[in-house]
Formats: structure tokens, C-alpha cells, sequence
């Protein structure tokens, strides 16, 4: 199959009622992108269904969604703020694409019409690095959306199966290069990430970009792959309310978190036959960091088999590591397990007393402020379950001069939020009515799918000054948790959906 050398731009006579737009890069998949027309027809794309879909053509003319604010009460529709002030480099166009997507991910004709955009995209560019790093981008997206067309079409189209195998094996030869047991950390895409996550989210996707452009340097990396989850995992959480991206943002979270959990797992047994390899230091946490990415997946297309087995394959992890998954299981589940979640939360604090120089349970330059932030939390889990005494001791925290309350720019409103309403907080959380509920401390809502963890409101410096050397002390695991030994079973694929 040959894809033409033509590059042809999809015009606005593709979406109804903007006829008379000019052909600019608002409705085009991308600057630099050949749509092959004859691919789109031979994988069974019927370009009407593009061009009469509402949601498209909604999204185009800009249609917004509901305004929360103007229908729920202050209190249920409070949630805390978090800067966001770049947008992802994607044009109007595609962004409607992924949104109708959203609307229906049961629609095989979508799923289809993005997976062939992004095969297309991945032979674009030069042999560069910069460009290799780009393609995988398109590859992983391609992938995720053509086997999302095959669950949905159970017919069988060999088309779209030679696409699938082609990516694919495209794929494992990308990934077959470099070395497995590299431990560096501090590469430059690393060193601009963490920047950019500590200290200047307005650069996120320039920092994505160079993580993509570093893995394509060595794509075993651990920490490379590590920081592909976790970049895409903050900024998925932290797209807006009706931001389609942030499905991108998951696939790409989804694909890297069961990478770095194998990497990890390796570098592990490696140790085991030579010390002088050194474990992965984050290996303990990479299974929190790995589930609640692939469950929104999961929850998206209402797999609820598949997300039963994250849940389980989560409690495993957080056994492991019980600090650190106390806030993934726990806001994972706030919503719709309370009761596990409180008890992951209040288990947290116990395995901070037990092991008090955990990452987890202190404050350092890549986490500044991580003690208010898991008290705050715990405030709302009180709150939740009608504790209000210990909910106001907790907020008397904020007066504890080692937790620097007064650094912390972006958590101080939500902090007094919750001291001048916490009573009626508690009583919107047990008034048996979950549709006014407020929003959690560390949660965001969406318009597509579960509520998502945010990040930077303990992440981010703020106010909060650090010193070079302390800059420098990277921060290891306490030795109870630096070693998994009986690592728990991967329960899905990257896509979401129950390994078989």
C-alpha cells in the first residue's frame, strides 16, 4: 500500500454549516500531514460520518460546554485552582475529532479516522532524534485508536489489521534499540522536565516534546519512561474541564506507565545478580503511577471488568508502598469506593509514622509541599465521613512552621475554603445526594469520563525557596520499600482493556 506523496488538507466543505471558512491550519489535522484520502476509504472511513457529525461541527463553531459554576451550588462547584497557560499544539479541527470521539468511543468510524491520521504522521520527518521522538508519539496514538476500531468493529477488516501489524512491529523496532539497564537521571530532556514541573508549567508541552526526544536517544531509559507517564498522567489531570487532549495525554500515560513498571523490574533483577547495578529508585511507586491512567481508559469505554482488575492490581501496589499509593488509591476511589479510600488515606499517615524518612511523607525541592497537601486531603476525607473535629485539629496545621503554609500560594485559598465551610462541605458530602458533592481537594472535574488526580499544587515551588544543594539531594526510597521482590501481575494492556 502506498500512501500518496500529495499532501492534502481536510477543508472546511468537510464540516457543515462553516462552508464559506477558508482551508487554514484550524481545519487540518496538522501543518505537515498527507491525509490519504484512499487509505480512509479503504480502511472503511465514511468521510460523511465526519462531515455530518455534530460534535464536530459543535466543536468547530466553538460550541462550549455547560458552565458547572452557573448551575451547582458555590460550594459543590468549588474546586481548587491550578495555572494552565499553554494549550496543546493541536488544531481546532483535530481537537474536534478527539472531542466527538469522546462523545461516542463506541463510534469504530472515528476511532478508525484517528488512527489512520496518526499512522500517516508517523512517516513524516527526518532521521533526527527531534523527528523519531515525534513519529512514536503518532505510532502510540495510531495504535490505541485502530485496536480501539477493532474491539468496537468485531467484523474483521484486513486493512486495518496490516495497519495494526505494520505499527506495531514499526513499534518494537524503535524500542529494541538501546540500553535496558541505563540509569542515567539527569539528562538533559530529565533536567528540563523537572524544571518544568517544579517550576514553570507554562513550558509542559516543550518539556513533552524533549522527554519524546530523549527516549528517542535511548527508549529504555527507566527514567525516561518513567517521566513520559508521569508528564502525561499531570498534564491529562490538569487539561480543562472540556479539553479532549487529555485523552492523548492518557494513552501516552497509559503506554509509558507499563514500560516503566517492566524497566524497573529489570533494573531490579539486575541488581539482584550485580549490586553494582542500582535498582530504579522509583520503582515502588511506578504501579500507582501506572493504574489510575489506564482505569480512566478503562472507564471511558465502560469496561468494568477491566476496572475492577486495576482496583485489585492497585491494592497490591499499595501494599507495597502504602504513603504513596494513599493518595492514588485514595483519590482514585473517593467518588465511588469511600470507604477504601478512607482507609488507604488513614493507612497512609500510619506507614509515614513507621517509616518517617519516605519520600512520600516529607517535603523536598521536587515535592515542596507534600505534608500540607496529604493533610488537606485528609481533611476532605473527614469531612466525607462527618469527623469535624479532627478535620478542624488537622487545619490547625497550617500554623506548623516547617510546612511553610504561607509558601504555598496555589494551596492556601483551598485551605481556607475548607476552614470557613467545612461544615457545609460535610453536609453536601452526606445529604445522600452524590450530584452535588464537592470536588476533593486534589480532583478535577470533567466532561469526559472519572473526575482526574491533579498534581502541581504540591509539586510546584510557588513561593517556596530552595537552595542549590538542596536542589541537588535527590531524594531516595526508604530502605522497606526500595526492593518489591513479588511484583504484583500487570491485570491490562496499555489500552485499557483485560489482558487475556
Amino acid at each position: 500500500m502506498k500512501l500518496l506523496s500529495t499532501i492534502l488538507f481536510v477543508s472546511a466543505a468537510l464540516i457543515s454549516n462553516v462552508a464559506q471558512a477558508k482551508v487554514d491550519s484550524q481545519f487540518i489535522m496538522s501543518n505537515q500531514v498527507s491525509l490519504d484520502s484512499s487509505l480512509y476509504q479503504q480502511i472503511g472511513v465514511d468521510l460523511n460520518h465526519i462531515k455530518n457529525n455534530r460534535s464536530i461541527n459543535n466543536y468547530m463553531l466553538k460550541a462550549l460546554a455547560p458552565n458547572l459554576n452557573a448551575t451547582l451550588d458555590p460550594l459543590s462547584s468549588y474546586q481548587t485552582y491550578l495555572p494552565h497557560t499553554t494549550e496543546a499544539p493541536i488544531s481546532r479541527f483535530e481537537r474536534s475529532v478527539i472531542a466527538a470521539y469522546m462523545d461516542r468511543p463506541d463510534d469504530s468510524t472515528l476511532a478508525k479516522f484517528l488512527g489512520v491520521s496518526h499512522y500517516e504522521r508517523a512517516f513524516t520527518g527526518t532521521n533526527s532524534t527531534q523527528s523519531q521522538g515525534q513519529r512514536i508519539k503518532h505510532r502510540i496514538l495510531a495504535q490505541y485508536f485502530l485496536q480501539r476500531a477493532k474491539t468496537i468493529d468485531t467484523h474483521g477488516n484486513p486493512i486495518l489489521n496490516f495497519l495494526i501489524n505494520t505499527n506495531q512491529a514499526a513499534m518494537d523496532n524503535f524500542f529494541s534499540r538501546g540500553n535496558h539497564l541505563d540509569t542515567a537521571e539527569n539528562n538533559p530532556g530529565h533536567q528540563y522536565y523537572f524544571e518544568t514541573f517544579n517550576y514553570h508549567e507554562e513550558n509542559r508541552y516543550l518539556a513533552l516534546d524533549k522527554l519524546f526526544t530523549e527516549l528517542a536517544v535511548n527508549p529504555n531509559n527507566a527514567m525516561t519512561n518513567t517521566l513520559l507517564n508521569t508528564a502525561n498522567f499531570w498534564m491529562g489531570g490538569e487539561a480543562g474541564y472540556d479539553d479532549p487532549t487529555m485523552l492523548y495525554n492518557y494513552v501516552w500515560s497509559s503506554f509509558f506507565s507499563i514500560r516503566s513498571m517492566a524497566l524497573a523490574q529489570e533494573r531490579e533483577l539486575a541488581w539482584k545478580a550485580n549490586p553494582a547495578i542500582p535498582r530504579f529508585r522509583l520503582a515502588s511507586i511506578t504501579g500507582g503511577l501506572s493504574v489510575p491512567s489506564r482505569r480512566w481508559l478503562a472507564q471511558l469505554v465502560h469496561d468494568n471488568q477491566a476496572v475492577a482488575a486495576l482496583d485489585t492490581e492497585h491494592e497490591q501496589w499499595r501494599l507495597l508502598q502504602r504513603a504513596f499509593h494513599a493518595f492514588t488509591v485514595g483519590n482514585t476511589l473517593f467518588k465511588e469506593d469511600f470507604p477504601t479510600a478512607f482507609a488507604a488515606w488513614t493507612d497512609g499517615f500510619a506507614h509515614c509514622n513507621e517509616a518517617p524518612n519516605s519520600r512520600t511523607c516529607g517535603d523536598a525541592p521536587r515535592f515542596s509541599f507534600n505534608g500540607l497537601g496529604f493533610v488537606l486531603g485528609y481533611v476532605d476525607m473527614l469531612a466525607k465521613a462527618g469527623d469535624l473535629n479532627t478535620a478542624r485539629f488537622l487545619l490547625n496545621y497550617k500554623y506548623a512552621p516547617f510546612l511553610r503554609y504561607n509558601d504555598w500560594t496555589l494551596g492556601r485559598p483551598a485551605w481556607e475554603h475548607r476552614e470557613q465551610n467545612l461544615e457545609a462541605i460535610s453536609a453536601l458530602y452526606r445529604n445522600n445526594d452524590p450530584s452535588d458533592d464537592p470536588s476533593p481537594f486534589f480532583l478535577a472535574k470533567k466532561k469526559w469520563g472519572a473526575d482526574t488526580q491533579t498534581c502541581s499544587v504540591c509539586h510546584q515551588a510557588q513561593a517556596r525557596v530552595w537552595t542549590d544543594a538542596e536542589k541537588a539531594n535527590v531524594s531516595l526510597p526508604d530502605p522497606s520499600v526500595a526492593t518489591i521482590n513479588n511484583w504484583p501481575a500487570v491485570s491490562t494492556n496499555w489500552f485499557g482493556g483485560v489482558k487475556n
